[in-house]
């Protein structure tokens, strides 16, 4: 398990570091696009404004002014 100095490397308020599909590293800033499909099967889109981590280094995204667990949603990026 990483120490918390190191985790804090990885994000920030503002960005988050991502492995693309074409296995490059690249930092990703606010705002950015992610998606989550709702209760009925629908895909939904949001925007993260800021990223931040919580109790035991869990991330959280910022979406309409609440934190959500970054776990149910994936990034849609054009890398």
């Amino acid at each position: 398990m990483m120490d918390a100095p190191q985790f804090y490397q990885y994000l920030n308020y503002k960005s988050i570091l991502i492995v693309t599909q074409k296995n490059k590293l690249e930092r990703l800033y606010c705002p950015f696009r992610v998606c989550k499909k709702s209760p009925t099967g629908r895909t939904i889109i949001y925007i993260v404004e800021q990223v931040k981590a919580g109790e035991h280094n869990h991330i959280y995204y910022k979406i309409n002014g609440r934190y959500e667990a970054y776990s149910g949603y994936q990034i849609l990026c054009n890398s």
